[in-house]
């Protein structure tokens, strides 16, 4: 059984991959399971919510960023606490690879116009289904898209005659702001 530790203090938003690269090279190999969440909800520092395959390994980090040198990633020192028992995790969370994403407007109940399309996307369903984060790789920079239950407008399970795929199309509310965070 794991144990999931938020770690607080990042200068920037950091792509998932990037806090499992770092955390499993304090931690050893194989040592993280997920990294549930990254944001920048507190302030002008951001965090990652990182579920370790161990609890020996998460109390390993804790104790790295309590002690007296600090857990440094590049220049900021990071904090670690532990999660709530009930909190989020990545067996709360549905997370899909592997995605097209496409991007563009519903010109009919048959047609849809495409302004622009990314393949190799992940997809997180946040807890209860009331976020969607797009997690893609564009000229060399990874994003992350967040989609929140507000500003959806309606969710449809699309299968198109004659094709054996299917589309999960989401329209959004007009006037809409999408949260696109560049990670680092």
């Amino acid at each position: 059984m794991g144990k999931t530790v938020k770690l607080f203090g990042f200068a920037s938003v950091q792509s998932p991959a990037a806090v499992k690269k770092f955390v499993e090279g304090h931690t050893g190999e194989g040592t993280v399971c997920d990294v549930v969440e990254v944001g920048r909800f507190e302030g002008t520092r951001a965090h990652a919510i990182v579920e370790f395959a161990t609890i020996e390994a998460a109390d390993h980090i804790k104790s790295l960023a309590a002690a007296a040198d600090r857990l440094w990633f590049k220049k900021s020192y990071l904090t670690a606490r532990d999660m709530e028992p009930n909190s989020r995790t990545c067996h709360s969370q549905h997370k899909i690879d592997n995605v097209k994403l496409s991007v563009g407007c519903q010109l009919s109940e048959v047609i849809f116009s495409v302004l622009w399309s990314q393949e190799n996307v992940s997809v997180k369903f946040g807890t209860d289904l009331r976020r969607f984060n797009f997690f893609l790789t564009y000229n060399s920079v990874e994003y992350k898209l967040e989609v929140s239950y507000e500003s959806i407008w309606k969710i449809k399970l699309h299968r198109p005659r004659g094709q054996t795929a299917k589309f999960l199309v989401i329209q959004v509310i007009n006037n809409l702001l999408l949260h696109c965070v560049k990670m680092h």
